[in-house]
């Protein structure tokens, strides 16, 4: 079984979006929001984990598309390598005469290659069946997916499942390649007086980019000459490239946003590159003051020998670090607030690895607290000590003190 090819970008990147398949023009091409990863909490019950393609680039349906374009597949959570050669197939045909359909084949001296991205979250398809470029003129393929891709396991999705929306997404070519660089339609923020809400940090653009392009290291800030700690996102319905500080942001300061060469477009032209400028407010501006609080949870599921899921939500955007043991010492610890993307509403922990040093054993009792952070300071709060068994079969409930769940 071939094995689709990993992408080797530096960088994280948070790429997930929600569908939006309607026949429109390649220009016009549907795009569609990105969130955080643990939105798939949201109106599920926890360790509710599906694999979905969200949407494709060009979209489904699009006409124009140029000839030297690639095509990019975008899954919710992160998809098995091993399983999307054998997943996908790929058919074309003339445009004008819907006949005859070529069933495409992959390899490097065939007709397409497959990649993945770092995260497993962008499926690549690259073309080289044109001739003197990579698609051929006037032609609509056709790319399918199937139910045998399953996700990858994860320590947030610790149970494979197979691709919950299989089905097919089609292009039509033009006749011309496209030559013309990405180009900034807005950005923003300019000018003093900007928080960590909304509308946040973004740059626009005039086309699709490759969502694998935005990254950390084509989107960044400066605070003077130094990196601030940040995450990235490409949003394919407003074509933004978005930026989030990991790390608390200074009141009255001069800040640089600087875009680099390296956002391409999905023909693999590169952005000219800019940079500007904004100023922290001198206080800051939390939407939700007081510190963060538990909204649901935190729930135990999925409970086995030698491990546990935890899920809860909190009031607003949150980081933690769990504290843990077996006993209510809780001497070791996680930290979650040291990850790319620590801010969210919705969490979920997995006691095992590869997240923790070690499995949990069996049949055993553990203890842990869980402390709280938001993203402006000296915000913080802690829960009791808590507990829960490794057993087999244990059903889903609100952990608590004193006896566990």
């Amino acid at each position: 079984m071939a094995i689709a090819k990993q992408k080797k970008k530096g960088g994280a990147l948070c790429l997930i979006i929600a569908a939006l398949l309607a026949p429109l023009s390649c220009k016009e091409a549907s795009r569609v929001l990105t969130n955080d990863v643990f939105t798939a909490y949201s109106g599920n019950p926890p360790g509710d984990f599906r694999l979905l393609v969200n949407a494709g680039l060009p979209a489904n349906g699009s006409t124009g598309v140029p000839i030297n374009s690639h095509y990019v597949i975008v899954f919710n959570i992160p998809a098995d390598p091993t399983t999307i050669s054998s997943g996908v197939v790929i058919t074309s045909y003339p445009t004008a005469t819907g006949v005859p359909i070529t069933t495409l084949a992959e390899g490097a001296a065939a007709d397409y290659e497959l990649s993945m991205n770092a995260e497993n979250t962008l499926l690549t398809v690259s073309f080289h069946y044109g001739g003197a470029y990579p698609l051929p003129e006037n032609t609509t393929a056709t790319i399918t997916l199937g139910n045998t891709i399953v996700s990858l396991i994860t320590a947030e999705n610790p149970v494979s499942v197979p691709l919950d929306n299989p089905g097919s997404w089609q292009f039509g070519t033009g006749a011309f390649p496209d030559t013309a660089p990405p180009a900034e339609s807005a950005h923003n923020p300019a000018g003093a007086g900007i928080s960590l809400t909304a509308p946040g940090i973004y740059i626009e653009f005039n086309e699709d980019l490759d969502p694998d392009s935005a990254s950390p290291l084509t989107l960044l800030l400066l605070d003077g000459a130094t990196p601030v700690p940040a995450a990235v996102a490409y949003d394919t319905f407003t074509r933004r490239a978005s930026l989030t500080p990991s790390i608390n942001l200074n009141t009255s300061t001069l800040y640089t946003v600087t875009a680099t060469t390296g956002l391409m477009d999905l023909a693999g032209n590169s952005f000219a590159g800019t940079s500007w400028t904004f100023t922290t407010t001198a206080t800051s501006l939390d939407p939700t003051p007081g510190n963060p609080a538990f909204s649901s949870g935190p729930y135990i599921d999925t409970v086995s020998p030698n491990g546990a899921l935890m899920t809860w939500t909190t009031n607003k955007p949150a980081s933690y670090i769990l504290n843990y043991g077996m006993n209510s010492g809780v001497t070791d610890q996680y930290d979650e607030t040291l990850e790319p993307f620590p801010y969210s509403e919705y969490h979920s922990f997995y006691f095992a690895t590869p997240e923790l040093a070690y499995d949990l054993d069996p049949n055993t009792r553990y203890w842990f607290d869980i402390e709280l952070y938001d993203m402006y300071g000296g915000s913080t709060t802690s829960m009791a000590t808590l507990e829960f068994n490794t057993e087999s079969g244990e059903t889903p409930d609100t952990v608590h003190g004193g006896t566990g769940s």
